[in-house]
């Protein structure tokens, strides 16, 4: 197996990982008893968020535009520490790229397409431990500062299709994987909708280590993408708007 390959399928457990402990652990929490866990222990956290990253310092020679992100996070609270402490998993649309060819070409086997489309996309991963230090965790508005770290993956994935008279066909997809260190500090305010939801907006500064990432991206003749490899840190600002589950009721 190829370290791409062992990347993939480390990628793909972390995932189930996430999920796992996102969507399971609240449930076996709240199946116990009343009378048997105190209900500050229930203090818990499931946020959805989405917004845009600003690329900083090395990383924004490459790329000037925003980036669209979309994450979850799942954290359990400390009460009497006014703490909260989990995880968090953000995946960041770095680059989409598109290319057709409109001419004959040769697929193997004496056989000739129409045409070709090629689908070309960069993004990274961000799977972090998290804390929160909430002060007036039971306020109306309740701001709050945050730090985290782990790793980022950035992923380069290409798809080619042939297109025949009446058909189409997937002929190859490729999927890469770089890894880097992350960590990030965060502020932000929870603003309270209901008395289990409120509305969370933050402000995130991610750094990293440097690793390799996809910069322009070309085609050859036969549509395959040819990226050009960058290596340097990822730094961004990332913006968030979300909503957050809190105590969610049994």
């Amino acid at each position: 197996m190829s370290i791409a390959d062992s990347g993939i399928v480390i990628l793909r457990k972390l995932r189930h990982v996430v999920i796992l402990v996102l969507f399971l652990f609240p449930l076996i929490l709240f199946s116990q008893e009343k009378d048997q866990v105190d209900s500050n222990v229930k203090w818990l956290h499931l946020g959805l968020n989405s917004g845009f990253g600003l690329p900083q310092n090395e990383f924004k020679q490459e790329y000037q535009k925003p980036m669209l992100h979309g994450g979850l996070d799942f954290m359990i609270g400390i009460p009497s520490l006014n703490l909260m402490v989990g995880a968090e998993y953000r995946r960041i649309n770095v680059e989409t790229t598109s290319n057709s060819i409109d001419d004959t070409i040769p697929v193997g086997g004496g056989i000739h397409a129409i045409g070709m489309d090629t689908d070309a996309r960069s993004r990274i991963n961000v799977f972090h431990l998290s804390s929160r230090f909430i002060p007036l965790k039971d306020a109306k508005v309740s701001p709050y500062i945050g730090v985290s770290g782990g790793f980022k993956a950035l992923s380069f994935r290409s798809e080619r299709t042939a297109i025949y008279q009446n058909d189409e066909e997937i002929l190859d997809e490729n999927t890469n994987f770089k890894f880097a260190f992350s960590y990030g500090g965060r502020i932000g305010l929870l603003y309270s909708l209901q008395e289990h939801l409120k509305l969370d907006v933050s402000a995130q500064w991610q750094g990293s280590s440097r690793a390799k990432y996809p910069g322009d991206i070309t085609f050859d003749s036969e549509g395959n993408a040819e990226p050009s490899l960058k290596r340097s840190k990822t730094d961004m600002l990332i913006l968030t708007v979300g909503i957050v589950f809190v105590d969610m009721p049994e």
